[in-house]
């Protein structure tokens, strides 16, 4: 079940990344950004037998990469119907959220693989890597802002004027990752919660 609910959310994923190809706003912002997505979807295609997640990860996955193939098309400051505050757009703020959930994710592979010892370490890690993987591609989009030095080097970065925006976007990667732990807490609770049940009808 979980195999035909994640190719179900492949296929979304791939009519969006079709649409989005349509006349973006440009085109080189479009690739960019995308090579993130398509790496994303290679890596997840190629290890789906060794690497199977959950559901819910898959769906976590399947949001962060509708929320960055939208983005692509119209660049995250210029998307016309997310909500705007004081005269910004904030889709770039809810992406880097959508992000933060990907610590699902991490804690899920760290567990599954036995890798982290107990739950506490496989959250702290996960705070880490999500916080990293974020840095790391805020320096790559500042990177190809320098080199491109023009419309669209201005459009990938899309700080919009925010002196702050790197800050503020590390923040909603954090709020994004924190509420990825309590998700998954409160998954296993419920889970345990329902095996004890189960246990003691019989």
């Amino acid at each position: 079940m979980t195999g035909r609910f994640a190719f179900g959310l492949l296929i979304l994923w791939f009519c969006a990344a079709v649409a989005s190809i349509v006349d973006p706003y440009d085109y080189k912002v479009w690739a960019t950004e995308m090579l993130m997505v398509f790496t994303i979807v290679v890596l997840l295609s190629a290890t789906y037998r060794k690497l199977q997640f959950s559901k819910t990860s898959y769906f976590i996955i399947f949001c962060f990469l509708l929320v960055q193939t939208v983005g692509a098309h119209y660049t995250f400051e210029r998307v016309p119907f997310f909500f705007n505050a004081a005269g910004r757009n904030n889709f770039d703020r809810f992406g880097h959220f959508v992000f933060g959930l990907n610590a699902f994710v991490v804690i899920e592979f760290l567990l599954k693989r036995k890798i982290a010892s107990s739950f506490n370490l496989a959250c702290v890690s996960a705070f880490f890597a999500v916080l990293v993987l974020s840095n790391t591609w805020r320096f790559f989009e500042l990177f190809y802002a320098d080199i491109e030095n023009g419309k669209s080097g201005d459009a990938l970065l899309g700080m919009q004027g925010d002196y702050w925006n790197a800050q503020k976007d590390m923040l909603c990667d954090i709020i994004g990752s924190a509420a990825a732990v309590y998700l998954f807490k409160t998954g296993q609770h419920f889970r345990k919660k329902k095996q004890t049940a189960a246990s003691a009808e019989l």
